[in-house]
């Protein structure tokens, strides 16, 4: 399915705060206080709910493969020659933890069960997901070319079984980070406005010009 939230549901620069009103209610002591009321649009999930179920444990299971992976990569005791001269190999990989972060709260956000979502809930979790994880691809594909230009340098010397594992584990990272994001693009989602959303944005609309 394609994905067709992106084109019709977020205009340029948008900020989900822009969503969301702040109102005055009463609280069970009968005291006033400021509350976020959401005044945003709806999406009306159009995958199945299979799709949904399927890419919430893709998601986790690729997230347990890229940190093992990754500690693997980083274990510095388990061997000598990359420290030395090949640590520049490993460099995109610990800047890919930053986007792991963010994949992780994205998967946080994301909803248990599928159905009708906040159009910051899509972007705080879905679109949070396809980002982080195409980041920690592109990371992971340049470390493999920077592994096998290094390999080129010391002309294949030196190597064991540790060096299979090594590429094992990159591949990993690649290839569970590269399979989330082509699944992300699969969701497809449709605007769906209440009239509840129309009236609170028309009278946050004459607030604001008052």
């Amino acid at each position: 399915m394609a994905d067709q939230a992106k084109k019709t549901l977020l205009p340029k620069r948008y900020k989900p705060m822009n969503d969301y009103t702040v109102q005055t209610q009463l609280d069970t002591r009968g005291r006033e206080k400021q509350v976020p009321v959401y005044i945003g649009p709806y999406l009306r999930a159009f995958h199945s709910d299979a799709f949904y179920r399927r890419f919430r444990i893709l998601v986790l299971v690729s997230m347990v493969l890229i940190l093992a992976s990754a500690l693997v990569l980083l274990s510095f005791d388990s061997y000598a020659v990359y420290p030395n001269d090949g640590l520049y190999t490993l460099i995109p990989l610990i800047i890919a933890l930053f986007p792991f972060v963010y994949l992780l709260l994205g998967f946080i956000r994301l909803p248990r069960e599928n159905g009708r979502v906040q159009r910051d809930t899509y972007v705080r979790s879905v679109l949070r997901i396809r980002h982080s994880s195409a980041a920690i691809a592109i990371a992971a594909a340049l470390s493999v070319v920077l592994w096998i230009v290094f390999l080129f340098i010391i002309h294949f010397q030196g190597l064991s079984w540790w060096d299979a594992l090594f590429a094992g584990a990159l591949l990993i990272v690649l290839c569970s980070s590269l399979f989330v994001f082509l699944e992300s693009r699969k969701f497809s989602y449709e605007l769906e406005e209440t009239e509840t959303a129309h009236e609170l944005q028309d009278a946050e609309r004459a607030r604001s010009k008052e």
